[in-house]
């Protein structure tokens, strides 16, 4: 359910009910959140808020944070929780067989140029989660992440992951291969996947 930016931000609204609720020491920050990174920046705009959980917004395979939502929060000093930065498993594993993966249809063309960048890990024998939130984690904007897990194993497997030495060569290896939302024949075959 959207509800207008005016009803949150204007008198009696949500903001001022949780701006007095910070006054009074019962929270320490209050923030935004949204799946539709479009729906998130205006909010961050409004300098209103000190943290912003933003999901679908940034990663190896979808850059769209740098565009609106990181300068937004840099000039209003708004902290970012990053959510599916292993966009629904895809960068936790590379592409599988037969691999379903939640909310998302991705392109043979995403698939193949994340295979690239698994042979890269696999090159340096690191685990492609550790590339892809340790990616995510070097934004000086992002303050965290909210990886996803389907199980314990995963939760364990994600704390590891963001832990693993990486060597500034795989990272130079690694940037061309990063996917950048300007380039046009990426955005077609990803539009769908990040609506």
């Amino acid at each position: 359910m959207n509800v207008p930016i005016e009803q949150i931000l204007g008198k009696r609204g949500a903001v001022e009910a949780l701006r007095k609720l910070q006054e009074e020491g019962v929270v320490r920050f209050i923030g935004t959140a949204a799946n539709d990174p479009d729906a998130n920046g205006p909010f961050i705009e409004t300098g209103e808020f000190d943290v912003a959980v933003v999901a679908d917004a940034w990663s190896l395979l979808n850059q769209r944070a740098s565009t609106w939502i990181f300068p937004a929060a840099e000039k209003h000093d708004v902290g970012i929780v990053l959510a599916t930065p292993l966009e629904r498993g895809l960068l936790a594993t590379g592409p599988m067989e037969a691999n379903q993966y939640l909310n998302r249809d991705f392109s043979e063309a995403v698939l193949n140029h994340v295979g690239k960048l698994k042979n890269i890990c696999l090159d340096y024998e690191i685990p492609m989660v550790a590339v892809a939130l340790q990616w995510c984690l070097r934004h000086p904007m992002v303050s965290t992440i909210i990886p996803g897990v389907s199980n314990p194993e995963e939760a364990l497997q994600n704390l590891e992951a963001v832990s693993v030495e990486i060597p500034d060569q795989l990272w130079n290896e690694l940037e061309p291969l990063v996917m950048d939302m300007s380039d046009l024949r990426f955005i077609v075959e990803i539009k769908d996947v990040i609506e």
